[in-house]
């Protein structure tokens, strides 16, 4: 992570929120926010679960806690892809949520400087 351009959390959801592992993750690595080579960071969430999108908050909010609590300045949130499927290979049938896959992770590479620090953005 420390070496990371972006940063993408990606969870299935149950009970409408993050999984064990995501969660475990999150706070294992809480202490990274306090290094300095984690300056600029910024961030996407991909959550996939059962339930109704509307429902799947408690996930979205997991993921933002993690990030906001311990934003500084140079840590940024850039969005979020949240869908609704019940079985393996349902989500590459929703052409919506590829195409918005897509265009979070364009807008990651587009607005973190650590992608491609030699081209100067406006």
């Amino acid at each position: 992570m420390k070496e990371a351009g972006g940063i993408v959390f990606g969870t299935p959801t149950y009970w409408d929120n993050v999984s064990s592992l995501l969660k475990t993750f999150l706070d294992r690595t809480v202490p990274l926010y306090y290094d300095e080579s984690f300056k600029n960071k910024h961030f996407v969430g991909v959550a996939v679960g059962e339930a109704e999108v509307a429902s799947q908050k408690l996930a979205i909010q997991a993921i933002k806690h993690y990030i906001k609590d311990y934003e500084r300045p140079s840590l940024k949130l850039i969005g979020f892809v949240v869908a609704k499927a019940k079985v393996p290979g349902e989500i590459k049938k929703q052409l919506k949520v590829l195409e918005d896959c897509y265009k979070l992770g364009q807008k990651l590479t587009a607005s973190s400087p650590c992608f491609f620090p030699q081209i100067v953005r406006k």
